[in-house]
């Protein structure tokens, strides 16, 4: 008994020819005549490599720059309690003669001291090795 397959291929046998040379035709035509694909333009390329390609990270940026202006409009806020400029007052002679002193005093606290010089001992009050212990001086003799 014939398989399926068997009796479809037997059924359109008579096409294989004109199916081959229909393919031949189509091959041929196709290395004759090239196909010519467009150049990208740069503005294309660089969409596709910075915005398309950056996806994440684009809208990672984009939801840290929303959460830096909710928080900017939130302190922005003006509030009862926290005035907007400060209004600066005008000192009084005392308190400035005050501000003139503590400048002073300021500036002689933090005014470079010369260090004291280091002094040297005499000559005379300098250790030397050689001044022992007469029995001390004995043994070391002896232990060499």
């Amino acid at each position: 008994m014939k398989t399926a397959r068997e009796i479809l291929l037997a059924r359109h046998a008579d096409a294989q020819p004109r199916l081959d040379a229909l393919r031949e035709a189509f091959v041929a035509g196709l290395s004759s005549a090239r196909i010519a694909v467009p150049k990208p333009s740069l503005r294309t390329t660089l969409w596709e490599q910075l915005v398309v390609a950056c996806r994440p990270a684009w809208i990672g940026i984009a939801a840290a720059w929303a959460v830096i202006a909710v928080l900017h409009a939130t302190s922005a806020a003006p509030s009862a309690d926290r005035p907007h400029a400060a209004v600066a007052k005008v000192a009084s002679p005392e308190v400035e003669a005050l501000l003139a002193a503590q400048r002073q005093l300021f500036v002689e606290l933090c005014a470079p001291v010369d260090a004291p010089r280091r002094r040297t001992p005499e000559p005379a009050t300098r250790p030397s090795g050689s001044i022992f212990r007469p029995n001390r001086r004995d043994r070391l003799a002896a232990a060499v």
